[in-house]
């Protein structure tokens, strides 16, 4: 694998993201400690009375594909590079370029998920998770008022399972391989039940209408 530089500018790109996840976190009710020595180097621990997690940030860009005019996440999967994989209790936060919109990308879901090689901006041929984009939680820099992620990517679930005419194929991109954050065993066998027989294997591209109409509502 013949890595690229890490120049000064990715580097300010990496404290910005930082940042914006910092302040996402505080205002929902969250205490931010930032660990530049921290329990998988340098990243935030975001703490709650409910939820506690180690946050990695990044920040994307007009050229790293997530521009400010694109209200939604441009692609069908968030690729995770394996280097950055940590632990089960570990999320990534993924930036707009304008930092008013991301994703959050479960570290319970990361190695569940087929592993590619792909070239990217600092590597060629780089491990990658390729996490479906169903499995990620839309945020906006928007929500204000103490509430937890928990409760945010079981309503956002909900409303995918219950829309009768999202198709099975795309649910399952939902609930599959795995209970999903934020979500008890009983609701996630209500959600399982109410979706009837759901697989993995049908390879079907999913209609961006009904993945982004959901993707970023208000929360």
């Amino acid at each position: 694998m013949a890595r690229k530089q890490c120049t000064e500018e990715h580097l300010m790109y990496g404290r910005h993201g930082e940042s914006a996840t910092g302040a996402y976190f505080e205002q929902i009710g969250f205490d931010v400690v930032h660990l530049p020595d921290g329990k998988f180097g340098a990243d935030l621990l975001c703490k709650s009375r409910h939820e506690e997690f180690y946050c990695g940030s990044e920040l994307r860009t007009s050229k790293g594909s997530w521009p400010r005019h694109r209200d939604s996440f441009p692609y069908d999967t968030y690729n995770f590079l394996e280097r950055r994989c940590k632990s089960d209790d570990s999320i990534l936060v993924c930036w707009r370029e304008d930092m008013k919109k991301g994703l959050i990308i479960f570290g319970q879901d990361v190695r569940h998920f087929p592993l590619v090689l792909k070239n990217n901006r600092y590597a060629n041929q780089e491990d990658m998770r390729l996490i479906p984009i169903e499995r990620c939680l839309p945020i906006s820099i928007e929500t204000k008022g103490n509430t937890t992620i928990s409760l945010l990517n079981y309503i956002r679930i909900k409303r995918a399972i219950e829309n009768a005419s999202i198709p099975n194929y795309i649910k399952s991109k939902y609930l599959l391989p795995i209970k999903p954050y934020g979500l008890t065993s009983e609701q996630y066998s209500k959600f399982l039940e109410v979706s009837g027989k759901l697989s993995l294997a049908d390879n079907r591209k999913p209609s961006p209408q009904f993945v982004q109409n959901l993707l970023f509502d208000d929360l």
